[in-house]
């Protein structure tokens, strides 16, 4: 028996969004959706990709991990930098939240940043000391991020390297591919059904289990994050 032997099968927008019309039966077999419906369709989307975008949870876990980008911020004399897109220090879209962060070398020696609150960098009584940074503080509103070090670095060849969530990237026409891993796909179908029903007067409730059976073996694609393990066979 003939098998593929590929593993690249995805949908764009268009497809998603038309799969929700016809989970709702708002679409005939074969059938089209209209250019009014597409276009709710695409809005409801992009509105349901900006809410699942928050802190990791135990609804949306392995997204969390997928979304997980680095970046290089060359360092000038002050303690505070742009992140953002056209932002004067670091043109990138402003990250949702900074993970880690190191300050490396000349040597690509890399030493670990503490991450810091509000509350104590506020605390730091003179902000414009100059020396070895040793913590940072991240903070992002709206669009614009804003990296702060605990003091004004003194050597110039050293470098912020930070690993961030990035932003799941919109989707401003139907044609393109969502910003997801494959198994995220059929989340999203049911998502949308469950979001559009109610406007056009459909009970969401049977596509509930639908999306709970599809949203937990969608997160089951999460790389195992614990430090313990079992090994069998070695005595404790």
């Amino acid at each position: 028996m003939a098998r593929d032997t590929t593993a690249d099968y995805t949908v764009t927008a268009e497809a998603i969004i038309d799969s929700a019309y016809e989970e709702l039966n708002l679409v005939t077999d074969g059938g089209t959706i209209s250019a009014v419906q597409d276009a709710y369709g695409l809005k409801k989307l992009n509105l349901i990709i900006k809410n699942i975008m928050g802190p990791e949870n135990r609804l949306y876990r392995g997204v969390k991990v997928w979304q997980r980008a680095s970046a290089e911020l060359t360092l000038t004399a002050k303690n505070n930098f742009d992140i953002y897109s056209g932002g004067t220090d670091l043109d990138l879209i402003a990250p949702v939240r900074i993970l880690t962060a190191v300050l490396r070398d000349e040597d690509d020696e890399d030493v670990m940043l503490e991450k810091m609150t509000r509350g104590e960098y506020d605390a730091i009584a003179i902000k414009g000391e100059e020396g070895t940074p040793t913590k940072y503080l991240y903070e992002r509103e709206y669009e614009y991020g804003t990296l702060y070090l605990n003091r004004i670095p003194d050597d110039l060849t050293d470098s912020v390297v930070f690993t961030y969530h990035r932003p799941l990237f919109d989707v401003d026409t139907a044609a393109k591919n969502v910003d997801f891993p494959q198994q995220w796909e059929l989340v999203l179908v049911y998502l949308l059904a469950v979001n559009m029903a109610p406007r056009y007067g459909i009970d969401p409730s049977p596509y509930m289990r639908l999306l709970e059976e599809a949203r937990e073996n969608a997160n089951t694609f999460e790389p195992e994050a614990s430090t313990r393990f079992f090994e069998p066979g070695r005595e404790r």
